[in-house]
């Protein structure tokens, strides 16, 4: 899920980078633009609110949809590595963890700075810090499944949107 999430506040940046007051839709027109307009219509409906009704918004309100979507469904994958710590067992699988951690932390960091309307930043930096976020999460996952520890990741993997291992 986090991982979808991330993709497409990722792709909207990019594809939609500039106010401008002449482009507006529904929730559904604006999913409908993205890599996955399923889960898309799915969790930004629910944090759009309007219960079901189809509200136009502009472009930049869909990409702060996306990004609190994001950020919710990065806090509770934080939330998830953090009880990993109790299955670690290993100094191997504790190090993956410490820095599973890290990568998460990070990550929701980077996603609450892409909403931050005080702070001077480009489209060069969402784009930036939402790809980042991105390569926090494959890297996490990869550092336990490299260590032969991936039953460990699942239920963030889950999480995450990464429901197999490749």
């Amino acid at each position: 899920m986090l991982m979808i999430l991330v993709k497409i506040t990722t792709f909207s940046t990019f594809l939609f980078p500039v106010r401008s007051s002449t482009d507006s839709g529904d929730i559904n027109w604006w999913c409908n633009k993205t890599p996955y307009p399923e889960p898309c219509k799915y969790y930004l409906s629910r944090e759009g609110g309007g219960g079901g009704k189809a509200r136009r918004i502009q472009r930049y309100e869909f990409r702060d949809l996306a990004v609190n979507a994001a950020v919710e469904a990065a806090v509770v994958a934080l939330n998830h590595v953090e009880l990993l710590r109790l299955k670690c067992r290993e100094e191997r699988e504790k190090a993956a963890w410490t820095d599973c951690l890290k990568l998460h932390e990070t990550t929701v960091f980077q996603l609450e700075k892409t909403l931050d309307t005080t702070a001077k930043h480009s489209q060069f930096d969402l784009q930036t810090w939402l790809s980042s976020a991105l390569t926090n999460l494959d890297t996490c996952r990869n550092g336990f499944v490299e260590l032969g520890f991936s039953d460990k990741i699942v239920p963030v993997a889950v999480i995450s949107g990464h429901v197999h291992f490749s």
